[in-house]
């Protein structure tokens, strides 16, 4: 990344430099707002191989669109990006006082928080060395190389049905997998499960079959070997990074991964 001297007073700091951080960055940059973008370096997708559905840039690497947006964003005078964390954010008379790790101080008179979430993930053997290539999180984002494939759906929660539900316009099959946890979902769930052909199994999965790139199946704990080339899980997000000492939130933005809109 590369080093930009930090001002000690700026229009707004931006915490987070993910898709979501670099495009609120560079239309604030537009509008002539000096803008620092404070980015931890950790970014939910670092393990993903290819991103989708950026026009124009379909498909390409996660590490490939942070660095373009890094240069797109750096062309402008009055933005500047340093590789710190926020430790805490407070209200100031200008502002907002923000607090770097390493880089002191920064008083800015405004922040967008744009800190990403963080994805909870099955208790899984293998999980992390697929992750990226054979698993994923997001049917929007991936769904399509599901098609006309065999899936397996891993999670318990009620949102599990529709999350089936939505991966079988793409998968020739799915099958829903609870990590040996119970499923949580009611009659109307199960209901939906069974209309689309969908068997739930509560059991854990104790082997994800074949190498990165070319799985080829789930062993359970019973043994029984299901056929899958992708796997799919939902659990729970939590925020990417909190700010123990932030306060006053209606003075602060939020930026969205798909948008530069701000709420």
């Amino acid at each position: 990344m590369t080093a930009v001297p930090i001002d000690r007073e700026v229009d707004v700091v931006v915490v987070g430099g993910g898709p979501a951080g670099l495009a609120a960055a560079s239309w604030l940059a537009r509008y002539r707002r000096r803008v620092l973008v404070v980015d931890s370096g950790e970014h939910r997708s670092d393990r993903v191989e290819h991103s989708h559905g950026y026009l124009g840039r379909d498909p390409q690497t996660p590490r490939e669109l942070l660095a373009r947006g890094r240069r797109e964003v750096l062309a402008y005078p009055t933005a500047a990006i340093v590789g710190d964390v926020v430790e805490s954010a407070s209200r100031s008379p200008r502002g907002f006082a923000v607090t770097l790790r390493d880089g002191g101080l920064v008083l800015a008179h405004r922040l967008v928080l744009a800190c990403g979430v963080r994805d909870a993930k099955p208790d899984v053997p293998g999980l992390e060395e697929h992750y990226g290539a054979s698993v994923f999180h997001c049917p929007s984002c991936d769904g399509y190389e599901a098609r006309d494939r065999d899936v397996v759906a891993l999670g318990w929660s009620e949102n599990l049905a529709g999350f089936a539900a939505t991966l079988l316009g793409w998968a020739r099959t799915v099958t829903v997998v609870t990590a040996g946890e119970r499923f949580r979902g009611d009659d109307v769930c199960r209901a939906l499960l069974d209309e689309h052909g969908v068997e739930t199994i509560e059991e854990r999965v104790v082997e994800l079959v074949g190498r990165r790139g070319n799985l080829r199946g789930a062993r359970l704990a019973s043994g029984r070997v299901l056929p899958c080339s992708l796997v799919f899980f939902s659990v729970s997000t939590s925020r990417g990074r909190s700010l123990p000492s932030s306060s006053a939130a209606p003075s602060t933005t939020t930026a969205t991964s798909r948008s530069t809109t701000v709420a």
